[in-house]
């Protein structure tokens, strides 16, 4: 029996929340041993949540490789290609059923191969919805993409920046140690701050230098937009545990 379309979609997206709340415990899991510290229960995730918004672009939430714009691209072609094969079997089905099947399975091979959010979507329907229900899916997929390779945050030296200066602001809402950018001998950095942000970019599979993104949050002045909008949310977060 073909599962609908709003079932595929609820299933995949219970799995992306539940895959946000396991990275925003890892992260803030890391931020924690860095800061030395120890946040209470209500602010497990907070610094987590902070960084990592599942409610700006849910189809890139987990990091890794669905964060960089060039992987995406790459998605998209893939998920265009498998459509127009899954197409072509659909109306070829009665007349050449031989290559029909070929079509399809060419194409269900495509999709199992991609290893990135959309996965997650498309491992519930490949074999359990018709093909009119996946080419549904595969646009709803598509318009995901698309639409978040447009946004501003997920632009590589955007979403560096922004990560390093929510991650300052973290480090001193919560703890004493200094937000500093400091080298041994070896060049190698010294700080926690500096340490965390390589340990927090390495999850979030941001490819940029962490020592320069360290530097840039650290000289960034107090009434910098990104640094008033994070320390904003963490204030909230206080004055909502307060209530």
């Amino acid at each position: 029996m073909s599962l609908p379309f709003h079932q595929i979609i609820s299933q995949a997206e219970q799995r992306i929340h539940y895959m946000h709340v396991c990275l925003c415990d890892d992260l803030t899991s890391g931020i924690d041993f860095w800061m030395g510290t120890d946040l209470q229960s209500d602010w497990r995730r907070v610094p987590g949540r902070l960084i990592c918004n599942l409610y700006e672009d849910p189809i890139l939430v987990t990091g890794g490789p669905g964060y960089k714009v060039g992987r995406s691209r790459k998605i998209i072609e893939h998920l265009k290609a498998s459509r127009k094969l899954i197409l072509r079997s659909v109306k070829s089905e009665q007349k050449d059923p031989i290559a029909s099947a070929s079509d399809r399975a060419y194409a269900l091979k495509n999709l199992s191969e991609l290893n990135c959010i959309a996965s997650l979507y498309l491992n519930q329907a490949r074999d359990r919805c018709d093909d009119l229900v996946l080419i549904n899916l595969i646009d709803h997929l598509l318009e995901l993409y698309s639409e978040a390779l447009k946004a501003k945050q997920f632009q590589g030296k955007f979403h560096a920046l922004r990560t390093a200066v929510c991650l300052r602001a973290i480090f001193e809402h919560h703890s004493n140690v200094r937000v500093t950018t400091g080298k041994d001998e070896n060049l190698n950095p010294t700080g926690r701050f500096c340490r965390c942000l390589e340990q927090v970019f390495d999850k979030l599979g941001i490819e940029a230098g962490f020592y320069h993104y360290a530097g840039e949050a650290a000289k960034l002045s107090e009434d910098a937009d990104l640094l008033v909008e994070a320390r904003h949310f963490l204030n909230g977060m206080d004055s909502d545990r307060n209530k």
